[in-house]
Parts: structure tokens; C-alpha cells; sequence
């Protein structure tokens, strides 16, 4: 009985593409019968039923093997029915398929197998042939003596054994992700549910709030209408320092009178105004607003933007009058109503008119 030849393995991981050929019959002749020689058969029997080679002579009884030679680089899954075929005629233990640049062994007696896909014992490429350790895992399955000894079918067992666990932990693995990912897109939905609700409570709020500050102009209205009097506000307490000076701004804002007049005649900003014209400090303001894209800071942010004492905004905020007065510009910024504990957080709350935003926009953004 013939030994195996590792030198000769190594010569065949050695090839080129070129060297071995790309039809069938090339693959076969340059590839499959050395390799088969190099692992100690000297008995191959060529065509036999259709099959490309049958190692059966000198081997015992249910220790055959058939072996399926392809064009180079030929996908094998496109031929496993017809191995599997060949294979349950001849009933042979071991079932090998190449292209030239891969091998892939089948035991297709395996009881427990679901598929003739998942009885593969062992694959490699043909430069792995140069390596002993692979090429003696290959001699311990398909070598003349591991067949004729017993020895393959013993190792075909073992794989058997390995390969199920594997399969079997596979399929845990798979069931368990399933249950894991069942139960995350479960709750998304259960997530999205509750937001759709949320959205449509908080709709049914704002609708209710504006209900309420309707319902209030119109009470308030009625009430004064029945007094003969327009609508009127409350006078605020003139304060001195820049947030009570900012609320008091605020009040005279909402007088009529000469203050009104005043501001129909006030002129509008123009775009040098609040470009080239600008002060350094007041283009800083203005950008710190286009930087937080927002109409609307407190006047401690506003500092803090851009980097200026709360005195030097506020100065550079009261040169963009924010009272009217006869002859001036119109307010470029306006004063909010806020409560007691947002002004000290925040400090006043100035805005930008709506009406020169989108200038600004323009003029200040990065």
C-alpha cells in the first residue's frame, strides 16, 4: 500500500491557474490524480457510471468514495445534487467535490443530518495543501490508508459528533437572537404607540390652550366693551438697571398715544444698518442670535455668546432702541413678559423683530 507524499502536495498548492488548466477534464487530469496519488491511491477507477473517479479497489466494504472533479473556480454548491446523487448509488463513506481552487469532503451516510449540505466533514483551497498540518487532516480522511485501515470512518464519526454540536448551538444561537429581536420590536411598537399618543395628548393641550387665551380675549374685551373703554394694560413702575429698565420698556412699549405716532414714523433698519453700520458689540449680538438659532435669548445669554459684561450687551442692545422715540429707528428688539424665576435665570428675554430676521439670517450666518 502506497505512503502519502507531502512533497507532492506542496508542488500542487505551488500551481498556477495556468499550470492546471480551466476545463473539467484539465482540472481532473492536473489536479484530482495527482492529489489523489500524493495521498496513496494507486487504483483509480476513471468514468465509472458517469462518475469522474471511484476509489473503491483494495478498500473495504462501505468504505468507497467517489470524487467529482469541475471547470476551475466552478461554484460547487451548483453540483451537490448531483454528488449526493452519485453518492447514495455507489453508498460510499466519503463524497469529495473540487474546482482546482477548492475542496470540500461529504459524508453522506451521516444519519442525523437534515441536508446533504450539512454533512461537509472538511474543506480547504489548494494552497492550503502546503501546509502539513492541513494536509494531514485531508490524509486522515481520504488517504488509501485511512480508508483500507478504518481510520477515516472513525474520524468521520468523531466529525459527525463535532459538526451536530455545532449545528445544535447554531440553531440555539438563532433561536435565541429570534426571541430577543420578537421581543425588542415589541416594544418599539409599544414605544411608538405610546408616542403617537403623547403627540396627539400634547395636540389636544395647545388646542386647549388657545381655547383658554381665546376665551380670555374675549372675556376681557366684553368686560371693557361694557365700560364704553378700550382694552387697557396696567402702567409698570419706572426701575432703574437694565432688566427692571427692560420691563418698564416694555410697558411703555404697550402705550398709544404720542409713543404710537412715534413709531409710525420711526425708519425701518436697512441691511448697512445692521451690517457695515453696526458696532462691533452689536454684530456679536446679532450673530450670537443666528448662532443659537433662535429669535429669542435671555439677556445673560446673549452676553455670555458674545462675550461681553451684561452692562456692555445691555448698552449695545438699548442703541438698537428698544423704547421709540420721535425721529428714531424703529425697535429692532422687543422686550418678553417673563416670570420672576426665568428672569433670573435667563436674565431678560430680548427678541429679534420678525420682521429683520431674516436679514440677520443672512448677514450672520457662518
Amino acid at each position: 500500500m502506497s505512503s502519502v507524499d507531502c512533497e507532492a502536495a506542496k508542488r500542487l498548492a505551488a500551481r498556477s491557474r495556468e499550470e492546471l488548466g480551466d476545463s473539467e477534464e484539465e482540472v481532473k487530469i492536473n489536479f484530482v490524480v495527482p492529489l489523489l496519488e500524493a495521498l496513496g491511491h494507486s487504483r483509480l477507477r476513471f468514468e465509472h457510471r458517469q462518475k469522474d473517479i471511484v476509489l473503491r479497489e483494495g478498500l473495504p466494504r462501505g468504505a468507497a468514495a467517489v470524487v467529482e472533479a469541475k471547470r476551475y473556480g466552478e461554484p460547487l454548491d451548483r453540483h451537490l445534487g448531483q454528488l449526493e446523487r452519485y453518492a447514495s448509488e455507489e453508498r460510499c463513506l466519503l463524497a469529495a467535490i473540487t474546482n482546482g481552487d477548492e475542496v470540500r469532503v461529504y459524508a453522506p451516510m451521516w444519519p442525523n443530518a437534515p441536508s446533504f449540505e450539512e454533512c461537509l466533514v472538511w474543506e480547504l483551497r489548494r494552497e492550503d495543501l502546503g501546509d502539513p498540518n492541513a494536509f494531514f487532516k485531508l490524509e486522515g480522511i481520504l488517504s488509501e490508508e485511512a480508508m483500507a485501515s478504518g481510520r477515516a470512518a472513525a474520524w468521520v464519526g468523531e466529525r459527525q459528533a463535532e459538526v451536530e454540536e455545532a449545528w445544535r448551538q447554531t440553531r440555539s444561537f438563532r433561536a435565541e437572537a429570534e426571541r430577543e429581536r420578537r421581543y425588542l420590536e415589541g416594544k418599539i411598537a409599544e414605544v411608538e404607540r405610546k408616542m403617537a399618543e403623547l403627540e396627539a395628548e400634547r395636540q389636544r393641550l395647545r388646542d386647549e390652550l388657545g381655547n383658554v387665551a381665546a376665551g380670555e380675549t374675549r372675556a376681557i374685551e366684553s368686560l371693557w366693551a361694557r365700560c364704553h373703554l378700550r382694552r387697557r394694560e396696567p402702567r409698570r413702575p419706572e426701575a432703574q438697571g437694565p432688566e427692571r429698565a427692560a420691563g418698564a420698556a416694555a410697558g411703555r412699549e404697550g402705550e398709544g398715544g404720542a409713543e404710537e405716532g412715534a413709531r409710525k414714523r420711526a425708519a425701518a433698519w436697512t441691511e448697512e444698518d445692521l451690517g457695515n453700520r453696526a458696532t462691533e458689540f452689536q454684530r456679536r449680538i446679532l450673530a450670537a442670535f443666528v448662532q443659537a438659532n433662535s429669535r429669542c435669548l435671555g439677556l445673560k445669554e446673549v452676553a455670555q455668546a458674545a462675550r461681553l459684561s451684561v452692562q456692555e450687551a445691555w448698552g449695545a442692545l438699548s442703541r438698537f432702541t428698544l423704547s421709540v422715540r420721535a425721529g428714531k429707528k424703529e425697535p429692532l428688539l422687543e422686550i418678553e413678559k417673563t416670570s420672576g424665576k426665568e428672569r433670573a435665570a435667563r436674565g431678560v428675554l430680548v427678541s429679534i423683530s420678525e420682521k429683520y430676521w431674516a436679514t440677520i439670517e443672512r448677514l450672520y450666518r457662518a
